[in-house]
């Protein structure tokens, strides 16, 4: 794969480095420090008497201090911090434009401890003191960005009057971006695996964890999609004696290769053209992350499961000493051909209508079961779309005592077919070019699934209504590595078979001009048929006696008889002999319909 890397170079400065005029407003006074001219620094220069500063000279450098600072793009708050040892010294140093301004490089006079609409802000403090009222001022020297945004260099001198007096702490602060690509492990007392799944972190502290597949669990099964740009793992040490997560990201949209990668976000939240990083373990981690990371290894098999990965990483939290060094490694076994159902105890049928369920210890949906459902002790009701890419099963068993619904899916109008899927996600909510799966019950469900099933057979009825489907599964929920097997077996009814007749005798009465009509409704299965037509009779001279109607009729497989009435639009029926005529429909998958004309002899009938 292509090398990656996101360095600091020349060419990604955007905005040019600048010096201010001659005219600044802070001179710093002699001293016997001598005040770097480059890198990281936060030089003081403290008048006697001054309560910030103690008197004394002071330098700290990013060769002996931690140091974090903070200028957005176009915004007005630099805020740095530099930390010496274990907290051994503490200072922080917040200079601010004019509410509303963005902080440019040029001279600031008045500054107080908070910025107002016409006044700067100023605010240095450290090592236990601060000021509650500030008087001051101070030039920003330098001040650059790279073209994605990262402050690359800020330099000021200030000159800062604590509470109302006198004295005063003069300094330089410069913050300048060192970052280098590439990660190395702190020197550490625990033997790094080189192959099989491990998770390995050093706080730089004394303290390491390591987390092996032969005592933890790692999951998501699939942690990376191909071309994706974003890997999460979760990792779980015996019954949470301890965990970890680790998300690891190349730039949104960007896919995620080999290479180095630096200047890293908070992996979820990281802005248009920024990699990301986020490791926590055993529930601790940063508010803000930065850091770095280098993906090693990376590569998938041809269908597209992520067959190895490993990265190394550098996490520092801001404003603080804490960082976290580490490597995860993922190897995932090549995956068959087919899915391969586990050996159990329950036979499973070759025939006939069944979903037969086999779930690993810790899969939640199955709960570790081995499970056999027939249509001889259950219910089984399946469909496929009308796009023909999605079927659905439902499975229930004694009044809901049991009941599972089984839902398989071609990519979107992709018809299903016999063949291979591979990296499902869940089926109701897969993306184009994505097949699905789902497979919940007894209350049980996924909120994600990853996973794969083969169609093994698929035959349909001339409306496109299944005839036969087979489909054997393997389904990873939540991301974890236990997975539920599983084969669901559907042999679909002949799609509906419909017939209407009509009896050769009706009636009509002396009270009414009502004319009835009666016949037989044939359904090879139950259906609810929606039933139409008319009645008419030509009676003494060429008279024509006329009426419709309209009923439905429940028809119970094989045939249900039916009758109406008739009203005659104008005039009223008598006795003697009608033509008839009935059109019959019922829709399942499709809808049917059939039809009957014929004549009718119209008996006296009682009242």
């Amino acid at each position: 794969m292509k090398l990656r890397i996101f360095a600091l170079v020349a060419t990604l400065i955007a905005s040019a480095v600048l010096a201010p005029s001659a005219g600044a407003v802070v001179t710093l006074p002699p001293g016997t420090i001598p005040v770097p001219s480059s890198g990281s620094f936060l030089y003081m220069n403290s008048q006697p008497d001054d309560y910030i500063g103690g008197g004394v000279e002071q330098l700290y450098t990013s060769r002996d201090s931690v140091v974090w600072a903070s200028l957005p793009q176009g915004t007005g708050y630099f805020n740095a911090r530099f930390i010496q040892g274990d907290y051994v010294h503490s200072w922080s140093v917040q200079i601010d434009a004019p509410t509303g301004q963005p902080l440019a490089v040029g001279s600031y006079t008045g500054a107080s401890r908070f910025p107002t609409a016409s006044a700067p802000g100023l605010d240095v403090g450290g090592d236990g003191r601060g000021c509650n009222r500030i008087a001051g001022q101070f030039d920003v020297n330098e001040l650059s960005y790279s073209s994605t945004g990262v402050l690359l260099v800020f330099d000021a001198t200030f000159e800062q009057h604590c509470d109302g007096l006198a004295p005063a702490l003069f300094g330089h602060v410069r913050y300048q971006d060192e970052t280098t690509p590439g990660v190395t492990l702190p020197p550490g007392s625990v033997v790094l695996p080189t192959s099989g799944d491990f998770l390995y972190l050093n706080n730089a502290r004394g303290t390491e964890l390591l987390f092996t597949e032969a005592d933890s669990t790692f999951n998501p099964w699939v942690m990376l999609e191909q071309s994706g740009d974003y890997f999460s793992a979760f990792v779980v040490q015996g019954d949470y004696m301890h965990s970890s997560a680790v998300d690891i990201a190349a730039p949104p949209g960007e896919p995620l290769a080999l290479g180095s990668y630096v200047r890293a976000a908070r992996a979820a939240f990281r802005p248009a053209g920024s990699p990301g990083l986020d490791v926590s373990a055993d529930g601790g981690g940063c508010g803000t992350p930065i850091g770095k990371f280098d993906v090693d290894q990376l590569s998938f098999s041809p269908s597209g499961e992520l067959l190895v990965f490993q990265a190394t990483f550098e996490q520092r939290c801001v404003n603080t000493i804490n960082m976290l060094y580490g490597r995860i490694r993922i190897e995932n076994p090549a995956p068959t051909p087919h899915v391969v159902l586990p050996v159990g105890n329950i036979a499973v049928p070759t025939s006939g209508t069944f979903l037969y369920l086999n779930s690993q210890p810790h899969d939640y949906v199955g709960a570790g079961l081995e499970q056999l459902y027939r249509s001889t002790d259950s219910t089984f009701t399946g469909s496929l779309n009308e796009a023909g890419d999605y079927f659905e099963a439902l499975v229930e068993q004694g009044g809901y005592a049991h009941y599972w619904y089984v839902d398989v899916a071609s990519p979107p109008d992709v018809p299903l077919a016999v063949g291979s899927y591979t990296h499902v996600a869940r089926a109701p909510f897969r993306p184009a070019g994505t097949s699905g799966l789902d497979v919940s019950g007894d209350g049980r469900g996924c909120n994600t699934v990853m996973g794969r099933f083969d169609v093994d057979e698929l035959t349909l009825w001339p409306d496109g209504s299944v005839k036969t489907i087979q489909a054997t599964f393997e389904q990873h929920c939540q991301g974890l590595s236990a997975a539920m097997f599983g084969r669901i077996r559907f042999e679909g009814p002949p799609p509906l078979q419909l017939g209407v007749a009509l009896r050769e005798e009706g009636f009509v009465t002396k009270k009414t001009i009502v004319a009835n009509i009666a016949g037989t409704v044939s359904c090879s299965k139950d259906a609810s048929v929606d039933l139409s037509g008319t009645l008419t009779q030509v009676q003494a001279k060429g008279r024509m006696v006329r009426g419709s109607f309209v009923t439905q009729v429940a028809c119970i497989a094989p045939s249900t008889q039916w009758s109406v009435g008739v009203s005659a639009e104008t005039g009223s029926f008598a006795t003697g002999s009608a033509t008839a005529t009935v059109d019959a429909s019922a829709c399942d998958r499709r809808c049917h319909s059939a039809s009957a004309t014929r004549t009718v002899k119209l008996n006296l009938g009682g009242s």
